[in-house]
């Protein structure tokens, strides 16, 4: 019995496969059986390109406000740098000062 429903399966495959089969050979551009001539769309394709002109006024103006910017935050940064060495420095020497004479920190004030 197990052989019966396995050849069945097979079949029913077989058959299947071969009503598609029949369906891929026919011609695209042919109608069967009543049906509507079917229109294949084609692609077309676009390129888009974008250019940025540096003689537009917002760009120049866009260029000019980010270098700013960034010539701003560099400087910033450089003294903030600086703060933050000496900082150090003095906290280094305060120590210093501390442990070798004995002062407190209302006097050094």
């Amino acid at each position: 019995m197990e052989k019966d429903n396995v050849y069945v399966l097979f079949e029913e495959i077989k058959n299947k496969i071969e009503m598609i089969n029949g369906k891929l050979e026919q011609k695209p551009g042919t109608p069967t059986d009543g049906q509507a001539e079917e229109v294949i769309p084609t692609c077309v394709r676009h390129i888009h390109r974008h250019s940025f002109d540096i003689r537009s006024s917002k760009v120049f103006s866009l260029l000019v406000g980010m270098g700013v910017v960034c010539s701003l935050s560099l400087w910033g940064n450089i003294r903030l740098w600086q703060s933050n060495r000496q900082y150090a420095d003095d906290a280094l020497k305060f120590r210093a000062i501390r442990s070798w004479s004995g002062c407190t920190p209302e006097d050094i004030l």
